[in-house]
């Protein structure tokens, strides 16, 4: 990137709108999650784990580079025998670190084209980081307890954004363009929508149909593909 191109998208960026919105679900909603528990003792916690989480909507733009390499840190802590945030959007070139708050040891894996790594097996008060340098879904499990799950979305823009517990969501500092703004989740296909940015802004509804027949379909519509080693050996 050139120094009058980096110039240029600063203030484009500076004098961007915004894009606001909300992301809907189905009427039957975000179903239950189904936990595969292969031996009692792996089961969730109830007194940590009031609920059971749910992944975010992530939503992102296709279109807007980076206007500075990428770079910090987000964490997917591994507690009561969970991942938590289940979901997380992140830059290319960032790293996700894996802390462990559990007394049970965790061994965090993943087998996914974007980015194949093994933690190996560490107790409470560890932490363990990972560098995610491909763009792509990266589907993350752990090896002792088959039931966690944790899914990283790797993109190539910094306009992402993890939608709130109530769909809602703004990217803010959009430069005046055409975009397409890429909504996921977990049970649903990606959800594609074009969407026209002034510098007033834009407000804009996604919504999610179409149940994702299975979690190798919504990695090629991102490009890629991942799986747990009981699912795909290589």
């Amino acid at each position: 990137m050139t120094v009058f191109t980096a110039t240029l998208l600063s203030l484009l960026l500076q004098d961007g709108g915004a894009i606001s919105g909300t992301v809907h679900f189905p009427e039957n909603g975000r179903a239950k999650l189904r936990l595969k528990i292969r031996y009692p003792d792996q089961a969730p916690r109830q007194e940590i784990m009031k609920e059971q989480p749910y992944s975010p909507a992530l939503l992102y733009l296709e279109g807007v580079p980076s206007s500075k390499p990428a770079e910090g840190v987000v964490e997917i802590k591994q507690e009561g025998l969970q991942f938590q945030p289940r979901a997380v959007a992140i830059e290319r070139g960032m790293r996700v670190s894996f802390p462990n708050f559990d007394k049970e040891y965790h061994n965090v894996f993943s087998y996914s084209k974007a980015k194949r790594f093994d933690l190996g097996r560490f107790p409470k008060g560890e932490t363990r980081e990972v560098t995610f340098d491909e763009t792509g879904l990266v589907r993350v499990f752990c090896e002792i307890h088959e039931h966690m799950r944790a899914f990283v979305l790797v993109v190539d823009t910094s306009c992402y954004v993890a939608a709130s517990s109530d769909g809602k969501f703004t990217l803010p500092k959009v430069p005046a363009g055409s975009y397409t703004l890429v909504a996921w989740h977990e049970q649903y296909e990606p959800v594609r929508q074009k969407v026209e940015v002034h510098a007033a802004g834009v407000q804009i509804d996604v919504t999610f149909a179409q149940a994702a027949p299975s979690a190798e379909g919504q990695e090629r519509v991102l490009g890629c593909c991942g799986s747990a080693r009981a699912e795909s050996r290589p």
